[in-house]
């Protein structure tokens, strides 16, 4: 495997490297695809029955959001036969049924900005079987895991309960090291509360308008010697939504993941451990690890994640989206590491990131293919504000044996990287971004040994340094360049400086 040298040397090594490179104005190269709303059992993933999008609680509000990749987008999202009182964002594909009360099978249609559609129907049934119930405040673990009678503690779910449940978490602090106490054993790296799919629940959401909190209790550094807490799925039906978590260095840790892969959704995440740099431990807010054959449509949206290291790492995965997410005061955003086919990054927002000194990006990693899975992806509307410029926004290809990746319509303030590509490598393309530093080298685009730079094609970008002023604070463009809304960056809406539906906020979250 190649090795990464010299990232920061002086620019005269690399100039030479630029000749070949042709103009290039491909966005997408994916077909638009469904990857979460299908029938039961549907081909590629095999969705089960007890997945989340097939049930809902009589009563309890049902909300979902459609996982959606390729196409043109943005898209619009129409429902047909949809139940009394559910209804469906137009842009952003979230469906929300306040009261359900009897079966139902709805369709859901796409639309992408060329015209091209795609549908799903699935079945919903409402039942309150293999629905069980946590509170943390509440709660008695004599209880029955009813609406009524809640059991308080997750080690008592897991004991009483059976596969396949949907766990509701009323609002409360779940303490991993207390009230998960009788599940934590020694791993040699972590300490692990392990939830099998065969075994007991990996559908956890939070109650309706109630945040319930999992506190995993620790502040130390991995590379001393210490255990750190961790809940640790394997794949399959995982659906996790609504929660804060803090105070660890593995959040969840996705083992396995045959079939469907894990859906994370809404999600506050905060606070990680120190030493992520120094351990050597993979560690980050959410880990995929190493998986054969690869789980397919895994999915992280709607989160914040901030104050850590890493926040989300990944290896073999199929079709992974993670979209709509904020990042910010980390040191690294998204890794991208062995084998991941036909990923997306898309819509999230990416601020302060790079804070030690040593290797940061917000969007990057060792891309190289493993197991036989070729990696390709796109990264595509995202916002990305280095804490400083010399700091890599976004780098591809960093161990070599890549295939096809897009980089369009994103906004890059800070260094762009294209890392030991060779004739194996890509192609790889760069357009229609908004690219913003202080390297003074072609179209803003730092080559790092490059050898073979007709795989490489960059056109249509807007590129400067600061003193151009090509964008304001806020990342979005100032008014000199108000005629490229809409062509350039991560903004949509011509001319009317719209930023992408359901964005994450730019503000600080409490600790």
């Amino acid at each position: 495997m190649k090795t990464r040298l010299a990232l920061r040397l002086g620019l005269s090594l690399y100039a030479a490297l630029w000749i070949g490179i042709v103009p290039a104005s491909a966005q997408n190269h994916f077909p638009l695809e469904m990857l979460n709303i299908k029938p039961v059992g549907s081909a590629p993933n095999g969705m089960p029955s007890s997945s989340r999008i097939y049930r809902a609680y009589p009563g309890l509000q049902y909300n979902i959001k459609a996982a959606v990749i390729g196409g043109n987008y943005p898209y619009s999202y129409v429902l047909s036969n949809a139940p009394s009182g559910m209804t469906v964002n137009a842009s952003t594909g979230e469906i929300n049924w306040p009261n359900p009360q009897g079966n139902a099978s709805p369709t859901l249609t796409v639309t992408d900005q060329s015209g091209a559609r795609v549908s799903g129907t699935w079945p919903i049934t409402v039942s309150a079987n293999g629905f069980r119930f946590i509170d943390a405040n509440n709660g008695n673990d004599g209880g029955a895991g009813t609406l009524a009678s809640p059991w308080r503690t997750v080690g008592r779910a897991k004991a009483a309960g059976s596969p396949g449940d949907i766990w509701v978490f009323r609002g409360g602090v779940y303490a991993l090291q207390t009230t998960f106490g009788q599940l934590i054993n020694p791993g040699t790296s972590r300490y692990q509360a392990y939830f099998n799919p065969s075994q007991n629940s990996t559908i956890w959401i939070a109650y309706p308008g109630e945040t319930p909190v999992l506190d995993y209790g620790y502040g130390g550094n991995a590379g001393s010697g210490q255990y750190f807490p961790t809940i640790s799925m394997e794949g399959g039906t995982t659906y996790v939504e609504g929660f804060e978590t803090r105070n660890t260095q593995h959040f969840f840790f996705i083992t396995g993941g045959i079939g469907q892969g894990p859906q994370f959704r809404k999600l506050t995440m905060h606070t990680q451990g120190y030493g992520w740099q120094e351990s050597g431990s993979n560690a980050s807010f959410l880990m995929f690890e190493h998986a054969s054959p690869q789980s397919y449509g895994s999915v992280i949206t709607d989160s914040v994640i901030y104050d850590g290291g890493l926040g989300v790492k990944h290896y073999d995965l199929l079709k992974p989206l993670i979209s709509d997410n904020q990042f910010y005061d980390l040191i690294n955003g998204i890794e991208e590491k062995a084998g991941p086919t036909q990923f997306t990054i898309r819509g999230n927002r990416f601020t302060n990131i790079g804070r030690s000194g040593a290797l940061e990006w917000a969007i990057g990693g060792n891309m190289n293919s493993q197991n036989g899975y070729l990696v390709t992806g796109e990264v595509c509307f995202n916002l990305v504000r280095m804490a400083n410029l010399s700091d890599e926004a976004y780098n591809f290809n960093w161990s070599s044996n890549s295939g096809t990746i897009a980089a369009y319509r994103n906004t890059f303030i800070g260094r762009v990287t294209a890392i030991l590509v060779d004739s194996g490598d890509g192609p790889f393309t760069i357009n229609n971004n908004v690219i913003v530093n202080n390297d003074n080298v072609p179209n803003r685009v730092w080559f790092d040994q490059v050898t073979d730079a007709s795989r490489i094609t960059i056109s249509n970008n807007l590129v400067g340094d600061p003193s151009a002023n090509i964008v304001d604070a806020n990342g979005n463009l100032t008014g000199a360049y108000a005629q490229y809304v809409g062509t350039r960056g991560y903004q949509i809406g011509a001319g009317g400086g719209t930023t992408l539906p359901n964005a994450p906020r730019n503000l600080r979250v409490t600790p």
